[in-house]
């Protein structure tokens, strides 16, 4: 009996990121710019809630699904060279902002895999969103400790001078 063969052989295309090509340069631009509009919708988001005293539920949701999105091109697949450029102003809501790494240059030379070499996510830029998530955290922190001292520390106080205004807002923050 003779066994069937498969004369197939099977070749990896690596991709090309032409960095000269028309349409690339495009994707560049309109990525380049998308930053700033995905800042900007996130921030005046932001000063909307706020001025409406509502809760900041769908800021939270936008940069929850920012963050879904920004690392769809790393996981275990090959995207088209154009959707790297369309799925990087996401990674805003890791507050990826820099292409080059401050202070450590030398990391943005290394990559975990190819995908985050694809999408040119560093190891240094990944630090730059620790360093950025780690601010960001403190901050909250600060300001919940800053209006719990003013809630403790003003004490009883009559709401029509300026203390009991003030304690009257930091009671209201505060829940």
């Amino acid at each position: 009996m003779a066994e069937k063969s498969n004369n197939t052989q099977q070749i990896r295309l690596e991709i090309i990121f032409d960095e000269r090509n028309s349409v690339m340069k495009l994707y560049r631009n309109i990525t380049s710019k998308m930053y700033y509009v995905i800042i900007g919708l996130i921030l005046v988001q932001f000063v909307l809630l706020i001025s409406r005293q509502v809760g900041m539920q769908p800021v939270w949701v936008l940069i929850e699904y920012l963050q879904l999105v920004a690392f769809m091109p790393i996981y275990n697949f090959r995207l088209f060279p154009y959707l790297y450029e369309a799925f990087k102003p996401a990674l805003v809501s890791h507050l990826i902002i820099f292409d080059e790494t401050p202070y450590l240059p030398q990391l943005d030379k290394q990559f975990f895999n190819k995908n985050y070499a694809f999408y040119k996510l560093s190891v240094g830029r990944l630090a730059q969103a620790a360093v950025g998530i780690a601010l960001v955290f403190s901050a909250v922190v600060i300001a919940n400790l800053v209006v719990f001292l003013i809630t403790k520390c003003i004490r009883n106080s009559d709401p029509t001078t300026g203390s009991g205004k003030i304690k009257l807002w930091a009671d209201k923050t505060l829940i």
